[in-house]
């Protein structure tokens, strides 16, 4: 997957993200100081290898989803929740995916991480890497 690395390891105070900042295409270094870890809600982010500009979306419509879905239930929304509905929206797209391969992770009750291919396979995992 184009776009270099993503990692993430959970311990028992939570999950850690990271990765690089560069954005390359071949040999043409497009960027050196490009975000790709997200803030989903405030117990719950992720972190990308792949299309940033698709990670993009995919984080903005999931926060959204999310905010909407905390004022429904009335209590905070567990990794899970969100890695699976970051499932459903790549799978929805599996004839013209999204092209970027996710870490998502968070802590409510402890502390859990999923991966997700972009085809929305969903993975849990105590750490992974994507990417390169």
């Amino acid at each position: 997957m184009p776009g270099a690395t993503a990692v993430g390891i959970t311990f028992d105070g939570g999950v850690v993200f990271a990765s690089e900042k560069r954005i390359a295409f071949g040999n043409f270094l497009v960027s050196k100081s490009t975000k790709k870890t997200f803030p989903i809600t405030n117990k719950v982010g992720a972190t990308c290898a792949g299309l940033v500009a698709d990670m993009q979306i995919l984080t903005l419509q999931i926060a959204a989803l999310a905010k909407i879905r905390k004022m429904e239930l009335k209590r905070d929304i567990p990794p899970n929740t969100v890695a699976k509905m970051m499932s459903n929206m790549m799978y929805e797209r599996r004839y013209f995916p999204l092209l970027t391969q996710v870490i998502v992770g968070g802590v409510v009750d402890k502390p859990i991480m999923y991966t997700l291919d972009p085809l929305g396979s969903v993975l849990p995992d105590e750490y992974a890497a994507v990417g390169t």
